[in-house]
């Protein structure tokens, strides 16, 4: 089948229009003679991605209280709150491996560019400043109605009043093309018509982090596959602490109990009791003073209880029938699910709650919830090839080894922002460069490439089998004999790749064809993961080896960082952490020992 292919010419290509996406378009529409085009896989801003998913209770993003009580008129937190601190709680959450001139950047920059988007129109809630685990001091902010929506809404009214931004919806970016070391342009495929596009620009912004679909359990949407990582890991940029993928606990069974994965686990997290298929209280033996309280080291130890047989048919077994009927009764009148129910999407959990009360227990496993690690940036979100910012999620860096709670929204506004800003000062003087017809052709040869076979493997085939593979030996616990299999596996995976084919043909809305360009990038994400993961011989931050369980200061206190060589192989170099203010810690600790040190992190 022949695949149509057409031209457009932009300045700037920013792929993904959600939180990062969407800021860095409005700021880099500043100048009017740059055309701007956002690639969006959904029918419009707010549909894909995580940034609708922050709704109640996730529904905040974090400033430091000092700050943004003075510029903002927030409502301030505590008198000991600042900059200074909220830098001091980034780092030691991360287990000091983040870069330390990007969260200065963070730091500075979150509340004055909050209180721009205030004077764009997004509506705080001036009442409530709460604190989340990880920080010493309140710093929660939300707004009026849903942070995540609220501000999605806001950008998309915003964006249809500049006219020199284009939104291309249903369109996902396939690969970077780079001319004389610059960024040229990408191809992507229109996903209504698989229409082969190819976008000649200056400069490209990636934000579209995230590759939580390596794993069978994700807390986001199907379409987050690490299209990101593998767009840029294909053309030559550099990825950083990719072993650091952020698992968080989640309902799985029954499904109508898991429609948001944390609501019935935020309202009796500090009740319930966990059980194997044993009927053990397994957080007895891994935390006999803190338990289930203990979420850090709790994950590990249901993580451990499933991998080594001791789960039941989906996860472990999360239980309230220890509390009596009428405390829990109670508990809906002030708890943040009143009623039972969701107050953002209006999901009425109570037949769950009626059913735990009575005995029964649900089952909660790991989900994969984000990638701490990604592309490799400076503090301008410029990447290694001239021409390429990553922003947000798609970035490495900020986190280091684990991500403070609320970092996520104030990361992604802020390095929307800040990459526009340096983006238009790259163009100033750049000259364009010709994608070369040759990557043009590789490019659409490789993704398109399902559509010659007439046999062979379904695309949602080679999905599984990629979950699979990352559930067994990349999962939240890991080991060497595990992870060298899991690189094994991918081997074996990248010639299912090219025995993909199609039942049907047509492309139109064709979702076996879109699932066939999304498993390359799931691949490519899957073989950073482990690999990172096999070269970090130690337990830090999200990562967690069984064969090295303690963190290594004296071996480990370094960045890994990850390219694809000339041979398409993966090549591993390690590099100093980066300091301004805080001092490395040295000799080897207990794993968690510097990040639990913050009151609040256990919660």
């Amino acid at each position: 089948m022949d695949v149509t292919e057409k031209t457009v010419d932009a300045d700037i290509v920013v792929v993904g229009a959600e939180s990062t996406g969407a800021t860095a378009a409005i700021i880099a529409s500043r100048k009017s003679n740059t055309r701007v085009v956002v690639l969006t896989k959904g029918p419009e801003v707010g549909r894909v991605g995580a940034t609708m998913l922050a709704h109640e209770p996730l529904s905040s993003c974090v400033l430091d209280s000092k700050t943004a009580h003075e510029m903002i008129g927030l409502k301030p937190g505590d008198a000991r709150d600042g900059p200074g601190a909220f830098f001091e709680d980034i780092v030691m959450a991360g287990d000091y491996i983040s870069d330390q001139s990007l969260v200065e950047v963070i730091v500075k920059r979150a509340t004055p560019i909050a209180k721009e988007f205030t004077e764009w129109g997004f509506e705080w809630n001036y009442g409530v400043v709460d604190r989340s685990p990880g920080h010493r001091f309140p710093r929660d902010y939300y707004g009026q109605r849903a942070w995540g929506p609220q501000y999605l809404r806001l950008l998309s009214s915003l964006l249809r009043d500049r006219p020199n931004v284009e939104l291309h919806t249903e369109v996902m970016a396939l690969d970077l093309l780079v001319s004389n070391g610059r960024i040229a342009g990408l191809t992507a495929a229109d996903l209504r018509t698989g229409e082969l596009i190819v976008y000649r620009c200056r400069a490209v912004i990636l934000a579209a982090g995230g590759s939580q679909n390596v794993y069978s359990h994700h807390t986001t949407g199907r379409e987050l596959t690490g299209d990101a990582y593998g767009m840029a890991y294909r053309a030559g940029a550099e990825l950083m602490d990719m072993e650091f993928m952020k698992f968080n606990m989640a309902i799985v069974w029954p499904q109508g109990a898991a429609n948001d994965p944390f609501a019935l686990l935020q309202t009796f997290r500090h009740t319930s009791h966990w059980y194997n298929r044993l009927g053990q209280r397994y957080m007895e033996k891994w935390d006999p003073v803190n338990l289930e309280r203990n979420g850090e080291v709790g994950k590990i130890a249901t993580a451990t209880e499933i991998l080594e047989g001791r789960g039941g048919k989906y996860g472990v077994y999360y239980s309230i029938k220890h509390l009596p009927k009428n405390l829990i009764d109670y508990q809906k009148e002030w708890c943040r699910l009143r009623g039972w129910v969701d107050q953002s999407t209006h999901y009425d959990y109570s037949p769950y709650v009626e059913m735990m009360k009575e005995g029964y227990a649900l089952e909660i496993s790991l989900a994969a919830h984000y990638n701490e690690g990604g592309i490799r940036i400076d503090p301008t979100c410029a990447t290694t090839i001239p021409g390429l910012y990553a922003a947000g999620e798609a970035s490495a860096g900020v986190d280091g080894g684990r991500r403070i709670a609320g970092m996520a929204l104030t990361t992604a506004f802020v390095h929307g922002y800040v990459a526009a800003e340096a983006c238009l000062e790259y163009l100033a003087d750049a000259p364009r460069e010709t994608p070369d017809p040759a990557e043009v052709t590789r490019s659409r040869d490789a993704f398109f490439s399902a559509l010659r076979n007439s046999e062979g493997i379904s695309p949602i085939e080679v999905r599984k089998k990629i979950q699979n593979v990352a559930d067994r030996y990349a999962w939240a616990v890991r080991n060497q004999s595990g992870l060298l299999k899991a690189l094994d596996e991918v081997q074996g995976l990248r010639k299912e790749l090219e025995r993909m084919y199609l039942q049907e043909k047509s492309l139109n809305y064709n979702l076996e064809f879109i699932e066939s360009l999304e498993v390359r990038n799931l691949l490519d994400s899957l073989e950073l993961i482990a690999t990172g993961a096999l070269t970090r011989e130690e337990s830090r931050g999200v990562h967690y080896r069984s064969d090295y369980p303690q963190m290594n200061c004296d071996l480990w206190m370094k960045n890994i960082v990850l390219k694809r060589g000339p041979n398409g192989r993966i090549v591993i170099n390690t590099v100093p952490i980066v300091t301004t203010r805080l001092a490395l810690p040295v000799g080897i600790h207990r794993y968690g020992e510097y990040s639990t040190k913050i009151d609040g992190f256990k919660g």
